[in-house]
């Protein structure tokens, strides 16, 4: 019966007629904080309060479990504040700000919560609508020492997710935000600066939680992961921001075989899921005392349950735009908070955004070299079981960087290219501008190649026996060294004899050498072209050379030598071809 509790009604109470309890607004409750397990005794008063917020409480500095709470200045004190609001399309709004978090320890990893809750039922809520929630982190973290010489943020790690309780229905409200471990920073007090926000999610349709009004309790949980003596500063703030909206013009016709039912009960009933709740509660007390009726209402209402477990209200643009509005103005407050400060340095707000895909989740961890004349520094983004994971790095306006991946173990970069499918070499940012560089990885598996003899194939007829093979193959694409390597260990021995393997690589355009166009299938990549190389190649000596002035497609190959390596081939037949799954990457 959960999906008709997303319309703040029971079936059972209704049936029973105990319509009255559950309509009638949720208890209030005082705003809650919980620092590492530890309740915080806070103290509300109206003078903690900024613009839009009507509910705030200090928080008292001083020691809780493991850790230290201060506050960031005498006037920039630790403290939650709450905007809770009742009229229709409002944002409701949590913030933790000015406040500090030192651990007792100075060694090792230490992780800590703080958990904020709080139910907004000012003047019994919201208007019942659908609900969204968004959130944003800024702050920095600050490695010890007087000067900053010794930073070092390796390891830190803010994670922020919230839940909300409806009417007794817990939901968690979106994903949730995740600066990931931070790493070694390229510009000094960079990487321990926080800057994250989430795009608003529906989360319930339709709230309800009594007499038409939405008012959930909802908790906010704050993880905090230090290495060493760091401490988490947030000039700012940590904030969320909710609320319900109604599309006017939304009308989502209830399904006609249920609406004949409704019709049986009353000849007015309403084909809007909008005007259900009202509606079923009518017929709960109007047909009360009537067998028949309430026994058809019964069943009506366990089918309704069935029809909205498959059907969820539209989205609310109106409100979600608002909520992101709020998110980017409070996270670009904190950044001008914070290098006032002298928390960060100012910068021109250029940055180059790194994304790396892979083709299976992982728990790997990826290095980059960022370099630009005259200096270079090194980048790290954890996969966390993920597919698709990014961050941003500042730079200078107007300056040449060339990003490069550090190889890994077990991994091959199958492609990287930036915005524009621009190399990743001399990447230029403008003043204010971003520019996005994608890696694409896969792992290495022996499921996903295959060596198969095929005497007296064309390179065209090995291709095509390739995609026989299922959805996704195709002939290999060898794009690093890792993955030659990968691919020797599943070739017979080269000692002897000659050995001969169509692969996925074709030259095109102009054939004669050193003119070269070679590319790999797929749009993988050129990585030989005029004679020098864009990606990995693996050439034996001498080639290619377009022997016999026919030489345009690939093979791998040993000529009695002691390793496998590159030649160029006439399309005629050989030994056999090299078969590899492509993996789609995200």
């Amino acid at each position: 019966m959960k999906y008709l509790r997303w319309i703040g009604l029971i079936p059972s109470l209704l049936i029973v007629g105990a319509i009255g309890e559950l309509l009638a607004p949720l208890p209030s409750h005082a705003l809650t904080v919980k620092i590492d397990g530890a309740t915080v005794q806070i103290s509300t008063t109206a003078a903690a309060c900024t613009s839009g917020y009507n509910l705030c409480a200090f928080i008292p500095p001083g020691r809780y479990g493991n850790w230290t709470v201060g506050d960031v200045s005498s006037t920039n004190r630790a403290r939650i504040m709450i905007g809770d609001n009742s009229t229709a399309n409002s944002l409701d709004l949590l913030k933790l700000t000015g406040i500090t978090f030192t651990p007792v320890l100075t060694t090792g990893t230490k992780t800590t919560t703080v958990v904020v809750t709080h139910t907004y039922n000012a003047g019994g809520g919201n208007p019942q609508g659908n609900y969204s929630w968004g959130y944003g982190m800024s702050g920095y973290f600050d490695p010890p020492g007087p000067t900053g010489l010794d930073e070092n943020v390796v390891g830190n790690r803010l994670k922020q997710i919230g839940t909300g309780n409806f009417a007794g229905v817990s939901v968690t409200l979106g994903s949730g935000i995740d600066t990931g471990a931070l790493a070694t920073p390229s510009t000094k007090n960079l990487s321990g600066s926080i800057s994250r926000t989430s795009a608003a999610t529906v989360v319930r349709p339709n709230c309800n939680t009594g007499s038409g009004r939405c008012a959930p309790t909802i908790t906010q949980t704050f993880t905090i992961t230090v290495v060493g003596a760091d401490k988490l500063v947030m000039t700012d703030s940590m904030i969320a921001a909710g609320g319900t909206c109604r599309q006017i013009d939304q009308v989502i016709p209830i399904p006609p075989h249920l609406y004949a039912l409704m019709l049986k009960l009353d000849p007015h009933a309403p084909n809007d899921i909008n005007q259900l709740s009202e509606w079923l509660k009518k017929m709960g007390e109007k047909y009360l005392r009537k067998p028949i009726q309430k026994k058809l209402l019964a069943y009506l209402i366990h089918e309704l349950e069935k029809w909205l477990a498959k059907t969820v209200p539209g989205t609310c643009p109106e409100i979600e735009e608002e909520i992101n509005e709020v998110l980017l103005d409070d996270e670009e407050a904190a950044l001008v908070e914070a290098e006032a400060a002298g928390a960060v340095p100012a910068t021109s707000g250029s940055t180059i955004t790194i994304t790396k895909n892979t083709n299976q989740a992982t728990n790997e961890t990826f290095t980059f070299n960022i370099s630009r004349e005259g200096s270079s520094s090194t980048e790290t983004i954890a996969m966390d079981d993920q597919t698709s994971q990014s961050f941003a790095v500042a730079v200078e306006p107007g300056i040449a960087y060339n990003i490069t991946e550090h190889s890994l173990a077990g991994w091959s970069l199958t492609n990287s290219s930036c915005d524009d499918e621009s190399p990743t070499t001399a990447v230029v940012v403008e003043v204010g501008g971003n520019v996005t560089c994608t890696f694409n990885n896969k792992k290495f598996s022996s499921d996903d190649y295959r060596v198969i003899s095929g005497p007296g194939l064309t390179w065209d007829q090995a291709r095509t026996a390739a995609q026989a093979l299922g959805p996704g193959w195709d002939l290999a694409t060898i794009t690093s060294a890792e993955e030659q390597q990968f691919i020797n260990g599943l070739l017979p021995a080269p000692a002897t004899g000659l050995y001969r393997y169509w692969i996925g690589g074709r030259q095109v355009g102009q054939f004669e050498e050193p003119a070269g166009n070679w590319e790999w299938i797929n749009n993988e990549g050129i990585f030989w072209n005029n004679g020098t190389t864009g990606m990995f190649a693996n050439w034996a000596a001498g080639e290619p050379n377009n022997c016999g002035d026919g030489e345009h497609h690939l093979i791998v190959w040993s000529l009695g030598l002691s390793s496998w390596t590159w030649n160029d081939e006439a399309c005629t037949s050989v030994g056999g071809y090299i078969a590899e799954k492509h993996s789609p990457l995200p």
